[in-house]
């Protein structure tokens, strides 16, 4: 994924996108907003700049972006193991 498209004016928002773009794919913000019991609208807000992420909401998403990424080295380490033997 080239991130260099997705650059943003401030990190929070940044982060956002990029973290919603891999998990979700391209319509990303429905699926985000489900993943961490948010609105659409409030994903929207923060993704346009319309309203400013908050700090404490940074957590949330890196907590679900770490799960995610702990999920799929699992996955990525039971399928090497299999091709190997």
């Amino acid at each position: 994924m080239n991130t260099q498209s997705t650059l943003a004016p401030y990190p929070r928002q940044q982060h956002l996108i990029i973290v919603g773009r891999i998990l979700c794919g391209p319509r990303w913000e429905s699926g985000l907003a489900n993943l961490l019991g948010l609105s659409k609208e409030t994903i929207c807000a923060w993704a346009t700049g319309s309203e400013l992420m908050p700090a404490e909401a940074v957590w949330p998403l890196n907590r679900l972006a770490r799960r995610h990424n702990r999920l799929l080295t699992a996955q990525c380490d039971f399928i090497e193991k299999i091709e190997r033997e």
